[in-house]
This record gives structure tokens, sequence and C-alpha cells, in this order.
């Protein structure tokens, strides 16, 4: 399409364009005759002054490429195109580049659009604003070099049209780069012999490539032009960095040549897409080209690209334009990327060396990073420093054995180190493969020089040769251990080349280690290696692309600050990549990463092992205190014992004596007081001190303690006031008793060692605001030295300071705050040393409640405190013998005094023997005594030896033995034996031994356990096992030991008298069980049985065994019941017992076996229930007898009632019945005579017109021959005067109304036809295929006649829905659509007949996809935008059909719409006064219905009525069925009478044209006869078709017959038989073949018109038919 300068002239928005201020531009707009492109081109046709500034074109300049390149993207020009050409949006946001501006700046315009003839007319409006104002007209020395597209993505390249002058040569054409020069391919283009080729000499180039080079060459991308069908390649200077070392050689070649590697994937979208005229992109697309090396190997690259065709003005896809876009760095950065990071966040967190080599290697391992990683090994390093003179002897060996070129310099201030190292994983690489040996040794030389690499392979060759300052220890030291290298040997390397480069090359010097290890151990820098041999890479599993591995790289990892790296990754390159800059970046970056990660891996891995060696040293710290408190209790207990014994024993005489054992007794208490505080520290230590803590009055219990401190502290001149709140409204507080005292006695000890003159006070205070209490101790003592302030804490220090005593450990402060801690409080302290006010408070502060405690160390109940004041009697007691200061010595009457005071109710130690306690023991009563100590064994045999029999045993295997040999009444045994074979403490071994006997009361003999540990944990273990009792040593007195060890006894003897007594009763039990009637379970808390009897097995059918399911035995019907019955039983009180009923509960069931029994049960005491089964099975029988028989006489009863009743009832249906018949007769009598009346009616009136019309007719006709023979008589020529004349006429109108008389009848047969029909339930739907709009007009002239005799105006409309739907043809029964067409437009023409107003009847069609949405069945009217998006459907979809026939006449009462379409009824509008048969809309109704439709009608009284009908219909496939191929059978139905005959012409030399009419009807025969020789034709008369045959073959001697009419039903052979007899007799030759045979029929359905076609005719005509319908089908 080319625009003239005519058109564009003619348009009026030219000079108005002109004069816009802003750009504004002219397009082509599409053609309907354009059908060969997408859309026409972009290119403008004109532009204001405005629009050449903005795309920086001058007046000369064309429009379309500088428009064109102004995009930002090609994507953006298709959606340009899109919007101008296929949308009706009439704006859009144009997004541009502004090539006018010395940067890239984007430019938004609003445009719109206006069409005009051939044209858009697009004005635009500035969204963003210009960056200067246009130039002046015809000024260009301000214009910028254009901005190109930087990226293409996928669309189509605009259309180029043809020029309107002739072009210029194409030699002068210049290709010019983006700068304005003449590029290297610009020269090669005008230089190369293009005649030669394909394309042949540039002058005669198309414009479409000339035009096509021109965007390529000038384009600031890689570039390419694609031309003709061969694919001839011609491209541009950016091109040639993707062909590599494949330019010039492509350029100009066909493609399968120039890329025949890619050729496989690129034909393909040539053929089926790109010279179909479709645009291709792709992004990141995989190309592996050969142009990597000079061997042109395949190289890994990815690449953006477009093929975009470039199309004539004929249509035709000349070549296309490629647009390629290289991102492979892109790519693969990302993928190096994602491969870094994955390193990185999985190694890291590595907690080992083993750990971190499985992770990295499962990171580069998976399939993603394959060809990136082809193969790997990891090894780790371990290093040793190796003696010179060893170094330089095996560098001399390995340099003579022609190991290396160089031997190691002999320089003594040389260092060196022996590296070892270690496989640890691997990737691709077989086990023993060389080129990962498992283990390596290289001596590295850290000054820079020579470093020896060798195997222990090599070295064992060498050993013969020692030098000579060497012996062989040397050799075999440790440090050349190495394992042996398989040969061959890969090559040495050179640290560095010269250009400093960090990659280091490989020299040829063979070696005995696979890889430059040494080399990146002393650069630690990646040491690339250029070429492998091939040993390295065979055997090797390859990964990735598939090939065999060509580089490698060492990357050293590790520390910076270490002499030589940690470890060495030996990885493989990408085999289709080149080790350039970007790879060598990423190498070392790898090597960066990993060492920050391995960093990490070896700080968590000390930090691991360093929490391992503080457990281990804590776990040896508490054992090592719990075994030296055991080792310490023991001889403590064994000492105090005696001592007290001694000291109270009435014996000693000698006081000096006494005090002596008394002093001794106090430091046994002292020292065991430590041992304990060591045990609590021990306890810290390991987190295993636990208090429990109780609710107490802080300030009472506080005072209580402190008063035991009284005496000794005013004794000695010092004030004592305590002050504690002790308010019992005051909230309590949560501690644990005994760390509470420890906490007090130790403040006040501490304030009363260092004051000795003042005063002491301690308070206990309440601050409710906070929610806390506080204990503060307040002295007047010489006060703390600053410096100790933040020390005095600390465990085991001491301050120096003026003090009642020097003695002590040091870690009572640090004891007490760590409880503190543990009671969520803290501890503070406040000291001074100033001469007037010295002195220090300590502060204890807790929170009250118990939420800040662990909730299962809280104690709600309170327990008594049988133990609290022993600890503090023990400080003071200690503290009462410290004197004024520490230096004085202590007096004997305040040692008698204290000691006196303290007793032995002091609870440290053992007491001796009390004689005074009297117990009632049993000297036949043996207590086995087990201890591995023999004086704890010898010391418990004189305690109990008195009262009964003691036997002993040293350990548990004895002690075992023992207990069962002399079954002891009670057990005391030691917790803590020596054991070397078991888990558990020698004495839980002998108690679960022991409760494991078989023997019956084993299990009944009380164990107590005793150790001298100290713990809960002790305790819980013990009781967990079962021990009765637990004594801790040493013991609180011997009167405790024997007390605790008589009670257990005397518990023994009683449960086993009481076992004894059981198990009689038991048997007693089961005696009673076995011989009960009835069957007696026992259920436990779980329901599960218990105990069972005998009968209990019989009863149910059970087997003896697993009773778990002996409820399955019951019956289904009664399971559940009885589930239910036992969820009552356990939901009751066991504890409550109904008076007068031993089992209240009660249910009755039945087993599987036949057994019905009655179940009582109750709950018992311990959650259980017990239960009782009772036999029914014999009572329930006789029962079911006598119920059987009672039923019997029942049901006989009944049964004679119920027949009885039966009677009546059906005596009263059969009345029913007769009266419903005789209801329906009467019915179906009036309906038949309404229909009689009716259908009389209407036929008669038609009849009564035709014969009076008749009767007139004749008459005139007998007139006028009349005249005619007279004047023939007389010889008078007849003359038409104006009253023959008049006559004739009103022959003619009485022909119409004969006419229009027969149309009436037909339809008064239909609808008495389909009514006989429907009542049969017999009427179907035929559908078949027919053209919808041909025949509602059909229908519709049937009536226009009618019409014009009453002067109404009757119009026809089809609706839009049936072009946008593209719908013509449709599937559906037409003879019952012309049927209730027929019938509505009938009933309007007799209602609009009585308007005396305007008299009109408008019929409207219409189609849809959707059912009607209302019962209105108004059709959806779709919107021109919603026409377009609805698709046509398919052949076999659904279709549905809209008519409405609307009229003028007097409308219907609101009444009458209820009734309108009921059999007979007309409503208010009776057939006296309008006629009809009140049929016909029930007809159509009943119709429509069976047509999956319905049927509306809509009236307002006095203004007309309109009737709506919609049937489901389906899609056709655009073709008539109704006959055969390119024949329409269409019914000779018609509206107005014919007017006259036409000839038909004469047969070739003037024959007369034969027509055979078979008809049994005379009168239509004769009729027929007439007007067949009235028009020209010879006739042949059968009346039947047998008779028909037998003319044929007769005729057909004489000459052929040209048409045969048959008559479809006839007596003796009908129409059908006789055509298909004809088609035999054609086929046998007796006529001549193609015989045109037209059928006569007055049935209409399709289906039997179907049946017509298929018997043989050649055409169908239904009656009444038009002779011009015959004629026609004659010619």
């Amino acid at each position: 399409m080319v625009a003239s300068e005519a058109a564009l002239s003619s348009l009026p928005y030219i000079s108005f364009l002109g004069a816009y201020p802003h750009p504004a531009f002219i397009s082509l707009a599409r053609s309907t005759s354009d059908t060969n492109v997408a859309f026409p081109s972009l290119h403008p046709v004109f532009g204001n002054q405005a629009f050449r500034y903005f795309i920086n074109a001058s007046e000369q300049d064309p429009l379309g490429v500088e428009f064109v390149e102004c995009f930002l993207n090609s994507q953006d020009l298709r959606d340009f195109g899109t919007w101008l050409h296929d949308t009706d949006e009439p704006s859009y946001v144009l997004e541009l580049s502004f090539p006018g501006s010395q940067e890239e700046t984007t430019i938004q315009l609003d445009v719109t659009k206006t069409r005009a003839e051939n044209f858009w007319v697009c004005v635009t409006l500035p969204r963003t604003k210009l960056p200067r104002a246009p130039s002046p007209p015809g000024s260009s020395g301000d214009r910028k070099p254009l901005s190109r597209l930087q990226r293409a993505s996928p669309g189509l390249l605009p259309h180029f049209p043809g020029k309107v002058d002739q072009p210029k040569p194409v030699a002068s054409t210049p290709y010019l780069s983006p700068t304005g020069q003449k590029s290297e391919m610009t020269q090669r283009l005008e230089k190369h012999d293009w005649a030669a080729t394909l394309l042949g000499p540039r002058e005669k180039w198309s414009e479409s490539l000339v035009t096509a080079l021109s965007i390529c060459m000038s384009a600031p991308h890689a570039s390419a032009v694609w031309w003709t069908e061969e694919a001839i390649l011609l491209y541009n200077d950016k091109y040639v960095d993707i062909c590599g070392s494949k330019h010039p050689q492509i350029y100009g070649q066909t493609g399968p040549v120039a890329w025949a590697e890619l050729w496989q994937l690129i034909g393909p979208i040539l053929t089926d897409e790109v010279f179909k005229g479709k645009a291709v992109h792709r992004e990141n697309d995989l190309l592996l080209m050969h142009r990597l090396t000079s061997a042109k190997l395949p190289e890994e690259a990815y690449f953006d690209w477009s093929y975009r065709p470039v199309i004539n003005d004929a249509g035709k896809v000349e070549g296309f334009l490629n647009d390629a876009f290289e991102v492979t760095n892109k790519v693969i950065l990302k993928r190096r990327t994602e491969c870094m990071q994955l390193l990185a966040t999985s190694t890291i967190l590595s907690r080992s060396k083993a750990e971190y080599a499985t992770t990295l290697i499962a990171a580069l391992s998976r399939q993603e990073y394959a060809v990136d990683v082809p193969f790997a090994a990891l090894y780790f390093c371990e290093t040793d420093t190796v003696p010179a003179a060893k170094a330089r002897h095996v560098s001399k060996l390995a340099g003579s054995a022609g190991f290396l070129d160089t031997p190691v310099e002999d320089d003594d201030h040389t260092q060196f180190i022996t590296v070892k190292l270690e496989m640890a994983e691997t990737i691709a690489i077989p086990d023993g493969h060389p080129s990962a040996p498992k283990h390596l040794n290289l001596i590295i030389n850290l000054a820079g020089g020579k470093s020896t690499a060798v195997s222990a392979k090599i070295l064992a060759s060498l050993r013969d040769s020692p030098p000579e300052n060497a012996t062989k220890s040397s050799l075999d030291s440790p440090h050349s251990s190495i394992e042996p290298l398989p040969p061959p040997f890969l090559s040495n390397s050179t640290p560095s080349d010269s250009s400093g480069s960090t990659i280091n090359k490989l020299s040829t010097a063979p070696i005995a280690i696979p890889w430059p290890f040494a080399d990146a151990m002393q650069t630690r820098q990646p040491v690339h290696v250029s070429q492998l041999d091939d040993y390295l890479y065979e055997g090797l599993a390859f990964r990735g692309w598939n090939d065999r591995p060509r580089e490698a790289v060492v990357i050293p990892i590790g520390l910076e600050d270490e002499a030589i790296p940690q470890a060495m990754l030996v990885l493989g390159l990408n085999t289709r990549r080149p080790f350039d800059t970007d790879y060598h970046m990423w190498v070392e970056h790898l090597g960066t990463t990993l060492s920050a990660t391995y960093k990490a891996t070896l700080a968590r891995m000390n930090d691991h092992i360093r929490v391992e060696q503080l457990a281990e040293i804590d776990a040896a710290k508490t054992s090592f205190f719990g075994n030296i408190s055991h080792e310490l209790k023991t001889p403590l207990t064994l000492i105090a014992g005696p001592l007290q014994e001694a000291a109270e024993s009435g014996a000693l005489s000698d006081g000096a004596l006494k005090r002596n054992l008394k002093m001794a007794m106090r430091n046994v208490r002292r020292l065991e007081r430590l041992i304990g505080s060591l045990m609590d520290f021990s306890k810290l230590a390991g987190k295993k001190l636990q208090g429990q803590f109780q609710s107490v009055k802080l300030g009472i219990f506080t005072t209580e303690l402190a008063a035991s401190f009284r005496s000794t502290i005013e004794k000695n001149g010092v004030v004592f006031d305590v002050s504690c709140d002790s308010d019992d409204e005051k909230p309590d507080c949560y501690v644990d008793p005994d760390f509470w005292e420890k906490i007090v006695f130790n403040i006040l000890s501490n304030a009363y060692k260092y004051t000795l003159i003042g005063s002491i006070k301690a308070s206990v205070k309440y601050n409710l605001e906070a929610n806390t209490v506080s204990f503060s101790v307040q002295d007047t003592g010489s006060g703390i030295p600053t410096d100790d302030l933040d020390k005095i804490f600390n465990r085991f220090h001491r301050v120096a300071s003026v003090s009642r005593s020097h003695e002590g450990t040091g870690i009572g402060l640090s004891l007490i705050k760590e409880l503190i801690s543990l009671h969520g409080g803290r501890l503070d302290v406040v000291s001074s040393q100033d001469p007037i006010e010295h002195g220090s408070t300590f502060t204890v502060t807790l929170p009250l409640g118990n939420a800040h405690l662990p909730s299962a160390n809280i104690v709600l109940l309170e327990l008594e405190r049988t133990r609290h004041g022993a600890y503090g009697r023990s400080i003071v007691e200690e503290a009462a013998r410290w004197t004024g200061t520490s230096s004085a010595p202590p007096t004997g009457n305040s040692d008698e005094t204290t000691e006196s005071s303290s007793g032995s109710s002091s609870g440290t130690g053992a007491t001796s023997f009390s004689k005074s306690l009297r117990l009632p023991w049993d000297r036949n009563d043996i207590i086995l005594v087990v201890d591995d100590n023999a004086d704890m064994r010898q010391y418990l045999a004189a305690m109990f030896s008195r009262h009964c029999r003691v036997i002993e045993a040293s350990n548990g295997a004895d002690a075992l033995e023992l207990a069962q040999q002399h079954l002891p009444q009670v057990i005391l045994t030691d917790m803590t034996m020596q054991s070397k074979s078991s888990n558990y403490s020698p004495g839980v071994k002998i108690l679960i031994r022991f409760y494991r006997d078989e023997r019956c009361f084993a299990s009944l003999i009380p164990v107590i356990l005793t150790t001298a540990r100290v713990g809960d944990e002790f305790k819980q273990q013990a009781f967990g096992q079962g021990a009765d009792d637990f004594l801790e040593k040493p013991y609180k007195s011997s009167e405790d030991v024997e007390l605790r060890v008589h009670v257990q006894c005397d518990l023994g003897k009683r449960r086993i008298r009481l076992q004894h007594e059981f198990d009689h009763r038991r048997k007693e039990m089961n005696a009673l069980l076995e011989l009960a009637p009835v069957a007696i379970f026992r259920l436990n808390e779980n329901k599960s049985i218990r105990t069972v009897n005998p009968p209990f097995y019989e009863f149910t059918g059970h087997q003896e065994g697993n009773l778990e399911t002996w409820t399955e035995q019951i019956i289904s019907p009664d399971r559940e019941q009885f589930e239910a019955f036992l969820e009552e039983v356990y939901s009751s009180n066991p504890t409550v017992e109904e008076e007068g009923a031993l089992l209240p509960h009660h249910t009755e069931f039945s087993f599987g076996n036949g057994h019905i029994v009655q179940c009582q049960m109750r709950r018992v005491y311990d959650g259980g229930a017990l239960g009782v089964l009772t036999d029914i099975t014999e009572l329930r029988a006789l029962e079911a007898e006598r119920i059987s028989h009672l039923n019997d006489r029942e049901a006989l009863a009944r049964k004679n009632e119920l027949l009885a009743k039966q009677r009546a009832v059906e005596m009263e249906q059969q009345r029913q019945q007769a009266e419903n018949r005789a209801h329906e007769a009467e019915d179906r009598r009036r309906d038949q005579e309404l229909l009689i009346d009716v259908t009389s009616h209407e036929l008669r009136q038609p009849v009564s017109a035709i014969l009076n019309c008749s009767s007139v007719v004749r008459t005139n006709l007998s007139l006028l021959r009349d005249q005619l023979e007279s004047g023939r008589e007389k010889d008078v020529p007849f003359v038409a005067t104006n009253e023959i004349l008049q006559e004739i006429s009103e022959d003619l109108d009485a022909l119409d109304s004969i006419w229009q008389c027969g149309l009436a009848q037909e339809r008064i047969a239909n609808d008495v036809l389909s009514l006989s029909r429907l009542q049969l339930n017999v009427l179907r739907i035929e559908p078949v295929e027919f053209d919808l709009v041909s025949e509602i007009r059909r229908i519709v002239s049937i009536f226009d006649n009618e019409a014009k005799m009453k002067k109404i105006n009757m119009t026809i409309t089809i609706g839009d829905t049936f072009d946008q739907l593209g719908i013509r043809y449709i599937m559906t029964d037409r003879a019952r659509i012309a049927q209730i067409i027929t019938n509505l437009i009938s009933n309007a023409i007799k209602f609009t007949d009585t308007s005396t107003g305007e008299r009109l009847i408008q019929v409207q069609a219409d189609v849809a996809l959707e059912e009607p949405a209302e019962e209105s069945l108004r059709v959806s009217v779709l919107s021109s935008a919603e026409g377009l998006l609805q698709q046509t459907p398919a052949a076999g979809e659904p279709v549905f059909v809209y008519v409405s026939v609307t009229d003028s006449g007097p409308g219907l009462q609101p009444d009458d719409l209820n009734m309108l379409f009921q059999r007979f009824q007309q409503g208010s509008h009776r057939h006296e006064t309008f006629g009809g048969s009140g049929l016909g809309l029930f007809v159509s109704k009943q119709l429509c219905q069976l047509m999956g439709g319905g049927i509306a009608v809509e009236s307002v009284y006095g203004h007309g009525a309109t009737f709506r009908f919609c049937v489901k219909t389906t899609m056709g496939a655009g073709q008539s069925t109704v006959g055969p191929p390119g024949v329409k059978a269409v019914p000779a139905r018609y509206g107005s009478p014919p007017t006259q005959v036409s000839k038909v012409k004469p047969r070739e030399g003037g024959r007369k044209p034969t027509v055979m009419i078979v008809e049994d009807n005379n009168i239509n025969q004769a009729v027929l006869n007439r007007q067949l020789k009235f028009a020209g034709c010879e006739t042949i008369l059968a009346n039947n078709g047998l008779q028909a045959l037998e003319l044929l073959r007769e005729h057909t001697k004489k000459g052929p017959v040209d048409l045969v009419l048959m008559d479809v039903e006839m007596p003796v052979m009908d129409g059908l038989t006789a055509v298909q007899e004809i088609r035999k007799m054609e086929a046998s030759g007796e006529v001549e073949k193609g015989m045109n045979v037209v059928a006569l029929t007055g049935n209409a359905r399709e289906g039997q018109v179907q049946k017509i076609w298929e018997a043989g005719m050649n055409d169908v005509l239904i009656k009444p038919y038009r002779i011009g319908d015959i004629l026609r089908r004659l010619d």
C-alpha cells in the first residue's frame, strides 16, 4: 500500500497538523485487502515539524527508520502497532527515547488516533518535558547521532513499503557504523564479489534487502541479515565477536555452511516459524559454537537473540534480521555466584574437618555445577620442620635421579618444612587413581627456593645411597614415611611467570607428585595446569559435558598467618570455557571464600574441643569431690563414733584426757563441715546443686537462726541487735531452709570474726513496691580494704585485716553468693575503713513469691525442719573458741562450757551405743551387713550383735549368696562399693538381684542403703530402685541407726505374715470361683481382664489364653450395647455402695456360641470392676416359645383385620377409578366436541368462501364464454368493455381469496395433526441442517399477500448477533420452526386486522450462545466490543434461536395471559369474534418445550402484544442436509397465487420436453397435465407406480423422458418403490441413466422427506406446490 501525495493533500488535517506545536504524524491504516501481513507499515507518511525534530530527521530524510529507532525495544514497537491497527482504544501512552539529547533520555507521549479514510492521524501530548524546544525549520546544525535499539525483544519487523519515486542506485547506498564512518564489515560488503553468490550483483538487490542491511550495519550491537530461504549470512562488526575464529570464512555463506554445528536447532525454527512470518525470540539460550581455541572446539555461550522476518510488498518473507546479545558472562556469573553462596552457607557451619570436606564436595558434586567441576580432590595438610641437611640430601638424591632440574641450594639459613597431604574427598575420581594419591609428602623451602616433592617409592629407591654426613635413621624418620605413588609422574611447576600473574604455569620436568602443590603452597595463589597428561584423566567418571578434562587448577585453602595453607583443592576446569580473567577471578574468590569458611570451621572445632575438655575436667572434678567425700566421711564416721563413746563414757576420770577427746571431736565436726562445703562447690560446678524451696516468713525464720549467735557475741562484749520484720501479714518468701541457714550463719560469723568491739545489727525488711525482701548485717569492724572489695567473693581469697582468728578456707562468702544466686537474689557489700565511720554491711536481696524459681524445685507443702540449726550450731561452736583476738589462747573453762552446751546433740558424728534405748528385738532376727570397709562392718556388727544375729559380706556377690541361704529380716548395705562389671552401684545391684529372686518372700525383705555421698540424686537413685530406707554417713547417732533398722525389720516381718494370710485367702477364693455355677470375672482400671473362673470360658466360648479380645465373642448388635454398659459402670463411684444391691449395674447380651447371659457389675476400690455372668439361655428360650405362641395368635387376628381393611380399600379405589374414568371420558367427549365444533367452523368458513368465490368465477366465466360464442356466431369482433375487465378483476380477487382459504385450511390441518401426535406421544423432533435466515424470510413471505390485502405493514429484522457470532446454518426440526412462526404470524395478522390505528407487525430473529436468563425470553444484546470477543461456535455446539412477533392489535387483558397457552383457550377474544381453533398457541408451546426452549407473551391491553419463543439448536457444518449435496430441499409454499405459466424451452431439434405424471388423484393429475401442456410440454399419464414403469419401458424406445413427477402415496405401487425400480432399470440398461425423478407429497415432516431422498428421488416438492417450481426443475 503506497500513500500518494494527492491522497494526503486531500486530508483536512494537514494544515492543522502543520501548525500543531507538539509531535504529530500520519500512518497508513489497514485495508480489508491487506490480509497477508500482521499490520501495515508503521513508517509515518507525514510528520509535522515538531515530529521531525523529535525523531531527529530533516525535511529530506525519510521518517520510517528514524521513528522506529526511537522505540526502546521491538516489543514496544509491536505493542504500538497492535494498538494502532487492532484495538478501539482511542489513546495510548508511548515511551520513546529522545535522540536529540546528549544523554539517553526517555520521553512519554499521550497519543490519540483518528481514522481518516485510509490513514491514521495521530497527535501527541508530552507527559514529560522535552529537553529543549525545536530548532527552526530547515535547521540541522544541532542534530545529534541517532540513539539505536540496545536490545531486541520478539516482534515483527515492520513491513517495508515500496516508494513512490524510483529508488536511488543501490551501489551508492552508504552502510555506516553508528559513528558515521565506514566500518570493516562495510568495506568488506562493498568489496565482496556478490555476483558469484546467490544474491547476485548489488545493483539488483531488492529494496527490502537494502533497508534490512542498513538497519543491521548501523546497529550498535551484534546484528546479522539472513537472506533468501538458503539463509545467506551478512553481519556487522559486532557480530564478528560472536563468530570468533570462524570469521571471515562464514561471511556470505549459507546458514548450513556457516553454522553447521547449530543448524540442527536453527533449521527447523526458520522453516516452521520465521519463513512463515512469525518472529522468534530466545533468552539465555545455550549455543555450543565451534570457536574455542584455534582447534575450534565447542564453547559454552549464551545469547539473547531474535529472528524478525522481513516482508516485502507482496507479503512474502525474503529473509530476516538476527539481533544477538551475548549474555554468557551474566549466565555463568550467576551460576558461579550461586555455587559460591552454596559453598559459603554450607561449609561455614561445619564442626570438623571431615564434615567440612564432606559438605564442600557435596556442594561441588551437585548436577548444576557439573560443567564447572568435571573432577575435584580435596587434601588436608599437616606440617613439621625438616632439618636442612636432610632436605638438601633428599633434594640432591632426587636431582641426581633425574626427578628435579635443580637440587636445593646448600644454604644453612634455609628453612624447610615437611608437609603431609591426606586426601579427604574426591569428585569423579575413583579410588587408587594416580591423579589422587591417598597420601603425599612434600619438603617445602619457606625461603622461596626449589622444593622437593617426591613419593615414598622414590625415597625408597634412594635410601641405598645416603649422604656421608647422614645416618640411615635420618631417612627412616617419620618425615619421610610417604606412601607410594603409581607411575608415571606428572610435570613439575614453576612459581610464577615474569608478568607477576597469580596464575602459575606448569613446566615439563617429571616429578613424583601429580599436581603443583609446592608452588601453590609457596605462592599461596591458585596454580593453573594448562594441559593434563593422559594418565590423569584416563579412568575418570566424566561429568558435565562428558568431555575429557583438559585443564585444572590447584587452589590453596588456609589462613594468611600460617606458614602454608591448611588444605589444597584440585579443581578440574570447564572444558568448554576459556580460562580467562573472569574465570581466574572466580577461582581466586573461591579460594578466599573457602579459606574464610575453613577458618570458621577450625575455630568451631577448637571451641568444640575446648568444651569437651572443660566437660571432661568438670566431670573429673565432680567425680573427685564425690569420691573424696566418700573416702573422708567413712573414716570420719569410724573416728567420731569411738571418740564420742570414749568422751561420754563414765570410765574416764582424767579431765585432761576428756578435754583432748572433745577437742578431737570438735575438729572432726569442723572437718566434716569443710567436706560438705567442698561438696557443695562440686555440685555447683556440675550444676547439680538444687534447692527445695519452701514458703517461709523470712523475718521469723531469720530471728530464730540469729538467736543461736546471741550468747556468743554478747559474751565477748559486742552489742548484737536483731531487728527483723515478723509481721504475719507480710508475703511469704520461698527459700531452701538448709541453704538459708548457711547464708545467715556465714554472714553473722564473718561479722563477728572481724568486729572486736562495737555492734552487729541484723535486720530483715520488706520492699513491697519492688516485691523484694532484704536481709542485712551491719558491723563496726575494721572494714575491708578497697582493693579487696571486688575479690572477697572469689574462692579461697582471704582479707588481710584485724580479726578474732586467722583460721578459715576463704570459701564461705563465695559459697553463700552462689547459694543466693540459686534463690534468684543478689549479695551486695558496702565497707569503709574510715577511722571514725568504719565497718561493713552485707545485704542479701531476694524476690518475693516463687515465679522466679524452677517449678520442679518448689515444695508446696511445708516440711518439718528437723535438722535446721545443726549447721549453725557447729559454726557458733567454732566461733565460741575465738577470744577477743586471734592470738588469744582459749581457756579451759570456755572449752568445757562450749562442749557441754553443744553436747552430743550437735548431730555431727556417731554417738556411743545407748544402753537406755529399749527396743523389742527378737534374738532370732538376722541382719545382713554389706560393706567393703572392714572397720565399718565391725562397727555395725558391734552395734546390732547385742540384739540379734548379724551376718557380714564384703561385696555384692557374697551378700546375695548369704541372703539366699539365710533369708535375713533386713539388709543394711553400702551403696558405693567397688565393682568392675556393672552399670549400677554395688548396693543397688544387690537390691535388684535380690528382688528378682524366685523365692516367694524375697521381695518383702527390707533393704537399707548407706553412703557417704551427699546429694538428692543418690537418694532418688536408691528409692527409685526399691530401697526401703536411706542413711547418710556419718550417722547422726547410734540410736537413730538402731531405731530405723528395727522399724524396717518389724515392717518386713509384718509384710511376710500378711503375705502368708493373703496366699491362704487367695487359695480359698480360687476354690470358690471354680465351684461357682456362674461366670465371675475381674477387670482392672483399663477394662482389661485380670481374673476369670472356668465357667467364663464355657459361657463366652473364648479359648483359654489371651483374654484381651473376649468381647469379640459377643454378637455384633449386643457388643455396642455392652460397651456402653461398661462405660456406665466405670463412670460410677466405686466408694458409694447402694443399699440392698450387691451388683447394681446389669444388662443382657448373647455370645456367638448361642449362650445368653445376664451380666451384673459394680466398681471396686482400685478403679476396676467385678462382674458376674448368669446363663439364662434356657429361660430365654422358654420365654421365646411362649411369646411366639402369643404372637402367632395375635398375628392371625391382625391378618384377618388387615384383610378386611384391604378389601374395603380396594372397593373404594375401584369406585374412585370408575368415577375418574367417567370424568375423563366426559372431558375427552367435551374436548372432541369442542375440537369438532372449532375445526368444523374453521374448515367450513374457508370452504364456504371457496364455494362462493368459485361460483362467482364460474358465473363470470360463463357469461364471458357466452359473449364470445355470440360474437363468433355473429362474426362480431370481441371488445373488452370496462364491465368485462371489472368482472375479471373481481374473479382474480376471488381466486386470491380461494388461495388464502387454502393456506388457512393447511394451518388448521397442521395444528390438528400436531395435537394428535402430542396426545399419542409420538411427536418427534427430526433435526436437519438449513439456512435459518433464509427459512425465516421464506416463512414471512407466505403472508405477504394476506398482509397486503388487509393493509398491514409487516417487517422482518435479522439481528446483528448472526454476523457477530458467524451463524448461518443450524441443526433442528425445520418444519416445527416453520409451524411455530406461522402460528404466531397468523395470530398477529388476525388481531392486527381489527386495529383502527397503526397496522404493523414486526418479526425479529436473533441467535445467542447462552440460555435465556429470564422468563421473558429476551436475548442479550452484545456490544460491538463484546461481539468481537465472541468466537464462532464449532459444529455441534449449542446455539439458541430467539424469534419475536410484535403486533399493534388490541392487546391482551391481564387475566388472559395465564390461560393463553392452554388447549382451546383464546382468552377474552373468542373464536366467535376473531376465529381460530384455539390450538395454535398450545401446539406452539408444546413444540418449544420439546425443542429445549419456551414461549412467552408480553402485552398491555390496548397496545398490542409481543410473542417470543426460544429453541435450542446446534451449530451446523455450513451445508443443508435436506437433500443431496448442492441441492436445497425447500417446501413449495408461497404467499401469493400464481399469475401466469411461463413457457419452457424446447430441446434439441425442436423437441418438446416430455414429462411423466404419476398421480392417483385424477383431479390433481388433470390440473397438472393441463398446466404442463400449456407450458409447452408433452405429458405421459400414469395412475400408480407399476403403470409408470410399463409406460417408461415403452416410451424409452420412442425418446427420452425429461422429468418424472412421482406421487409418493399411491395404490398398487407407491412412489418410493417405483423410484427404486427405476434406478434398477437404469443399472440394467432398460432406461437411460440419470433420469430426473421428483417426488410429490403432502408429508412435510423432515424425517419423511429424508426417507424420500434416501429412496433415490432427485428432488422433493411438498404439496401444495406451484407450477413454476416444476418448470424450473425441468430446465
